[in-house]
């Protein structure tokens, strides 16, 4: 015989509230007293009763999902801020959904389907947006953050670090330990972070009268980012420090030139001018002054998501009729 399906208003029914109780207190976020909201979870567990979230979002319009964007979780960095990410949004009742992106090229078949999946907000990992998709977006009344990618135009929260100072530093710090021939390992050419890392680096090292004799490029990958130091260590005249744009890379850096170069990172400096040959200085960008990335970035884009979707306005069905 088939079981009788358990409802909202059986679990009201016994735990003696209104249903529209019992749906509040399955929201984390609900104003609902811990007494109510015990009585019915008590209910609902003597009941076996189960909100469905699909139901819920029908008639609340409220997917309760966040769409996450990458093209990669190669990166550790990225890993462990999803990780940190989700449990946070766990805990205010929403999840994660996951599209991967490639790093370059054409977005739009995967905000199609970003749109067609109702979400309430997206979170952007090292993935960058055009102005039109931009737009797009906020037609649909979808707030955006974008981490590790800048944009010059409104609308899109972004969050980041002073990507021009960390490569100035770096470029001075390395200049000021003796180092001649500083060789720059950089990232995706077309993206932000690259370019500002890039431009910060060459003018620190112009700022203490030098300029960079070799610049590789390894996509902010590691593989690319091996064959990227390997042309560089076996060039004619090798770097004798080496700015790597971010931390994957310089790993990277560090496991091509302890195994197969047989060389110490770090080790003493003797000749600064044949350093490479003895200890190589390798300084992730993530690890110079003033670009050091923080968790903190995670607090602030939630509350951004959830002050542009929890101000007592609905997220329309559709974009309005006029277009951008």
């Amino acid at each position: 015989m088939k079981r009788k399906s358990v409802t909202s208003r059986d679990v009201a029914r016994l735990a003696g509230v209104s249903q529209s109780t019992v749906s509040r207190s399955f929201s984390p976020n609900a104003k609902v007293s811990e007494g109510t909201r015990r009585k019915v979870m008590d209910a609902s567990r003597e009941l076996g009763y189960r909100p469905n979230t699909i139901t819920r979002s029908l008639i609340t319009r409220s997917s309760r999902t966040i769409a996450v964007v990458t093209y990669s979780l190669e990166n550790p960095f990225y890993s462990f801020m999803l990780e940190k990410a989700s449990r946070f949004f766990q805990a205010q009742g929403y999840h994660l959904l996951m599209f991967f992106a490639p790093p370059s090229g054409d977005f739009d078949a995967v905000l199609d389907d970003i749109i067609r999946s109702q979400v309430e907000g997206v979170l952007m990992l090292a993935i960058t947006m055009t102005q039109h998709q931009t737009g797009l977006v906020d037609d649909f009344g979808i707030p955006v953050v974008i981490i590790n990618r800048t944009v010059d135009y409104a609308g899109i929260s972004q969050v980041g670090s002073d990507n021009v100072q960390g490569g100035y530093w770096a470029g001075r710090h390395l200049a000021s330990l003796g180092h001649r021939r500083i060789a720059l390992l950089g990232g995706l050419p077309d993206s932000s972070t690259h370019q500002q890392r890039e431009a910060g680096f060459l003018e620190g090292l112009h700022s203490m009268d030098q300029t960079c004799p070799a610049i590789e490029i390894g996509n902010y990958r590691y593989d690319d980012a091996c064959q990227a130091t390997r042309r560089l260590v076996g060039s004619p005249t090798p770097p004798d420090a080496l700015f790597a744009a971010n931390d994957l890379m310089a790993l990277a850096a560090m496991e091509i030139l302890r195994h197969e170069f047989a060389l110490e990172v770090p080790g003493d400096v003797i000749d600064p001018a044949l350093n490479l040959r003895r200890s190589p200085e390798v300084a992730p960008a993530s690890a110079a002054p003033g670009i050091t990335q923080h968790l903190v970035q995670v607090h602030g884009l939630v509350a951004r998501l959830r002050l542009d979707q929890h101000n007592g306005q609905d997220r329309p069905n559709g974009p309005p009729s006029s277009s951008r």
